[in-house]
């Protein structure tokens, strides 16, 4: 049962932010998996009753499936997840290792599994209960992260479900992880010098798995966005395509508005690989030019700003979750909107709320429930 107190700190804005950003998604998704321009509405009708995959449809059952999940999460007192930390923990490994036993196959990966009608990518999901257990083992009275050795426990907590998801393969998804338990155990106050010691550690591992644990194809792409068109016919392609579809929107020259919602031509002539998903902020770009690409970043900080406040605000165990969950928000912006100016390598990672997909969507809303959740049972006040 809410309390009437609780309800009265419900975070509007927070949800508002949230809400707009799922309609621009369901909007660019439809855009970007037209087959053809269009410059009325019945020609829209036309051209989505012509989809191979009704994408319009899909995402905007995600949408509502995913507001019913955040306002769920927000009917009973978080802290009860604590206290099924142990279970979450369990369940979400047997979730990655039924993928990598009995998991379905689509594009060289093998990351779902089918669950009834829908088709369940638990390395999304992963984050969020990751980010519960760990924040219940970090924010114990008797744990302390004084010295090096005390983050051995977070490390194997963490690095168990990390290597799984790795091993599906995906790359981009298991580096979620380490800005997760990065953030988590910086606000625990670990000191600076165990910073750095574990950065130096972390770039040393990452040169070995570059050189000797990634296969050519993961290499390749992890190195293209430095010189695309050395590669254009290869990894570099989709890069290359995605910088003509932000200079085409006038990013590039100061253009407001772009092509207009729906004109993009780079997605509709199937120049722009895997629109809808990867590059789904290109379209953003091409379609609405400075305008729409500063809307979407300006909500996204808005987003990560409200999580920190409620983070401010809560108990111990409330703050660890709300840095996890802004780690996640602000990692996948970063590397999402870096990979599509060829700022960052292309990992696959997809932009919160916008991208398509019933997994991505539902896992971020089910983190944007927890933080509501936590906001509505805030210990403290602030000024902001």
């Amino acid at each position: 049962m809410i309390k009437k107190h609780e309800l009265l700190n419900f975070d509007v804005p927070l949800f508002v932010a949230v809400l707009v950003l799922s309609v621009i998604g369901v909007i660019i998704v439809t855009s970007a998996s037209l087959p053809y321009t269009v410059d009325s509405f019945s020609e829209l009708v036309q051209a989505i009753s012509e989809m191979r995959v009704n994408y319009f449809s899909r995402q905007l059952t995600w949408v509502g499936v995913g507001v019913f999940l955040m306002l769920f999460m927000c009917t009973f007192d978080y802290r009860d997840l604590g206290r099924l930390s142990v279970l979450i923990y369990i369940v979400n490994l047997g979730l990655l290792l039924m993928v990598i036993f009995a998991g379905q196959e689509a594009m060289g990966a093998q990351r779902w599994v089918q669950i009834g009608f829908f088709r369940l990518q638990p390395s999304e999901f992963a984050k969020i209960a990751i980010t519960i257990t760990l924040a219940k083992y970090i924010s114990r009275e008797d744990v302390k992260l004084n010295n090096l050795t005390d983050l051995i426990v977070p490390g194997i907590h963490v690095g168990i479900p990390m290597l799984l998801i790795f091993l599906q393969p995906d790359l981009g998804t298991s580096l979620v992880f380490s800005a997760i338990v990065f953030s988590m155990v910086f606000a625990a106050g670990l000191k600076w010098r165990h910073i750095l010691i574990c950065v130096g550690t972390g770039v040393l591992g990452a040169v070995f798995a570059f050189f000797k644990v990634l296969s050519d194809y993961q290499r390749s792409r992890l190195i293209v966005f430095t010189d695309p068109e050395a590669h254009y016919l290869g990894a570099g392609f989709q890069v290359i395509q995605s910088k003509i579809a932000v200079g085409a929107g006038g990013i590039s020259d100061g253009s407001l508005w772009g092509k207009g919602l729906f004109q993009g031509t780079q997605s509709k002539l199937n120049f722009l690989p895997e629109a809808q998903t990867d590059f789904v902020y290109s379209v953003i770009a091409e379609e609405m030019g400075m305008i729409g690409a500063v809307l979407v970043l300006f909500l996204f900080l808005f987003i990560i700003y409200r999580i920190l406040v409620i983070a401010v605000q809560a108990d111990t165990f409330g703050t660890y979750i709300c840095v996890g969950i802004a780690a996640i928000m602000s990692f996948q912006l970063l590397v999402n909107v870096g990979m599509t100016l060829s700022m960052m390598p292309v990992t696959g990672i997809p932009l919160p709320f916008i991208t398509y997909g019933g997994s991505t969507f539902l896992s971020s809303a089910l983190g944007i429930g927890l933080v509501l959740n936590i906001g509505m049972r805030k210990e403290k006040e602030t000024l902001f």
